[in-house]
C-alpha cells in the first residue's frame, strides 16, 4: 500500500451480502414465484413445532402447481446426525429447490443439506471458511423468529461430538430470503428474547470487531436503535406487528453484519455453556454486556457512539458507554435473561475448565482485546456471580 494512505480511514475492507432478500407483511405469498424461477419439484425443510406455518406454505406451493416433498423433524440446534437423517430424507427426492422455513437450526440444516446436492465431500471437511467448492442448488429460506439471520448469511452451524462447528462459505448461502414478519407473530416470548437478543448480538460484537468497517457501522447503530426499541415489546405482546415487523428488519440487518465480521465473546461463552443445556441466544444475551466490559478499555469511544441508540444524552465518553452496557442489561433482564451463570445452574467447580476452553478452543483474533486465561478466569468469575468486570 502506499505509506501516504496508510492510514485506518483508508483500510481495505470487505463486505458480503449473497442473498437477494424479499421483506415486507405478506410476503410469504411470493414463494412460489421465486421456486418456479428454478424448477417445479420442491423440498420444504422446517422446524417441528410450526405445523401450522409450514402447512400453509405447502398449500400456496401445491395450489401454484407446484410438487412438494415435506421433511419436518427438526428439533434443536443440528448435530451431524440430524443433518445427515435430513440428508437421507432429500436425496431420495431429489429436489430443484429446496425451501427452509423456521428458526436458525432449520435454516442451516437447509442450507446443508441444498449444499450436499453439488458437493460429494463430507460435511466434516466442509466446516471452515471457503471450504465448500460448488454453489449449492437453489436455496430460498423463510426464517419465523427474528434474531439468527441465517436466512441472510454465509453461515451454517452443527454439533459435531459435543462442539459447535462452522461452515462459513457463499456456495451455502441461500439464493432468495423471504423476510415475512407476520410468520414471527406465533413465536412464544422466550424465543422471542433469545433470538432478539442474538440479533443484538450480531450487531454490537460486529461493531467492536477489529473488521467492523463503516457500513457495518451503519447498520449496527440501527439494529442497536431498533431491538432497543422493540424488543420488549414483542416479547410482551407478540401480536405487536409494528414490534414484529421492525426486529425482523433488525435481525435480518444484523445478519448482514455477521456475514463480514463475525461474532467476539459473547458468542464463544455461548458455546461453552452448550454442555449445560443452555440455548444459543441465552448464552449470547447473557455474555454480551459482559463482552463489551471486556472492550471497553480499548475501544471507549466507539462504545459511546452507541449512545443515541440506546437515547443515552448525556455524559462523557466513558459515562456514555458505561451507559451503553447498563442499556444492554436492561433489556436482558427485562426479557428474563438469567442474571448469572450461577442462575443458570453453571457448577462453580467447571469456572476454570470454560475458561480453558473459550481460550483454546473459540478464541477470537477480530476481538479489539487480547484475552489471557487469566482474563478468562475473571470474566467467568464475574459471571458466575453476576458481577460487572469494569476496571
Amino acid at each position: 500500500m502506499n505509506k501516504e494512505f496508510d492510514h485506518p480511514l483508508f483500510k481495505l475492507f470487505k463486505f458480503h451480502s449473497p442473498t437477494r432478500l424479499v421483506f415486507g407483511l405478506g410476503s410469504r405469498a411470493t414463494l412460489p414465484k421465486e421456486v418456479s424461477k428454478y424448477g417445479k419439484n420442491v423440498l420444504l425443510v422446517s422446524d417441528a413445532f410450526i405445523k401450522e406455518i409450514y402447512s400453509e406454505l405447502v398449500d400456496i406451493l401445491t395450489d401454484s402447481g407446484l410438487d412438494v416433498e415435506l421433511y419436518n423433524k427438526i428439533k434443536g440446534e443440528p448435530s451431524l446426525e440430524t443433518v445427515n437423517d435430513a440428508l437421507s430424507y432429500a436425496k431420495e427426492k431429489k429436489p430443484d429447490v429446496v425451501v427452509g422455513v423456521g428458526g436458525g437450526s432449520t435454516m442451516d440444516t437447509a442450507k446443508i443439506i441444498a449444499a450436499k446436492f453439488t458437493n460429494e465431500i463430507p460435511i466434516e471437511e466442509m466446516i471452515g471458511v471457503d471450504n465448500v467448492p460448488n454453489k449449492a442448488i437453489p436455496l430460498i429460506l423463510l426464517p419465523t423468529t427474528a434474531g439468527t439471520g441465517s436466512e441472510i448469511n454465509r453461515t451454517a452451524m452443527l454439533i459435531i461430538d459435543g462442539a459447535k462447528k462452522w461452515i462459513m462459505s457463499e456456495n451455502i448461502a441461500a439464493r432468495v430470503a423471504i423476510v415475512d414478519p407476520e410468520l414471527t407473530v406465533t413465536c412464544p416470548p422466550r424465543v422471542t428474547a433469545f433470538t432478539g437478543m442474538d440479533a443484538l448480538a450480531h450487531a454490537i460484537e460486529g461493531y467492536m470487531s477489529v473488521d467492523a468497517n463503516c457500513i457495518v457501522d451503519a447498520l449496527a447503530l440501527e439494529v442497536s436503535r431498533l431491538v432497543n426499541k422493540y424488543l420488549v415489546r414483542s416479547y410482551s405482546n407478540g401480536k405487536d406487528i409494528e414490534a414484529r415487523y421492525y426486529m425482523s428488519l433488525a435481525a435480518t440487518m444484523a445478519g448482514l453484519i455477521l456475514c463480514s465480521t463475525g461474532a467476539v465473546y459473547a458468542h464463544s461463552v455461548s458455546y461453552t455453556l452448550v454442555r449445560y443445556g443452555v440455548p444459543h441466544g441465552l448464552g449470547v444475551g447473557f455474555a454480551l454486556p459482559y463482552a463489551m466490559e471486556i472492550n471497553l478499555p480499548v475501544i471507549p469511544e466507539k462504545l459511546a457512539r452507541l449512545a443515541e441508540s440506546f437515547e443515552v444524552k448525556e455524559g462523557g465518553i466513558r459515562d456514555k458507554a458505561l451507559a451503553v452496557i447498563s442499556a444492554v442489561r436492561r433489556i436482558s433482564k427485562d426479557v428474563n435473561i438469567p442474571k448469572s451463570l450461577k442462575d443458570m445452574d453453571v457448577p462453580k467447580e467447571d469456572l476454570k475448565m470454560l475458561a480453558k476452553e473459550l481460550i483454546e478452543k473459540y478464541p477470537r483474533r477480530n476481538n479489539p482485546r487480547f484475552l489471557t486465561y487469566e482474563d478468562a478466569t475473571r470474566l467467568y468469575e464475574a459471571m458466575w456471580n453476576g458481577e460487572s468486570i469494569i476496571y
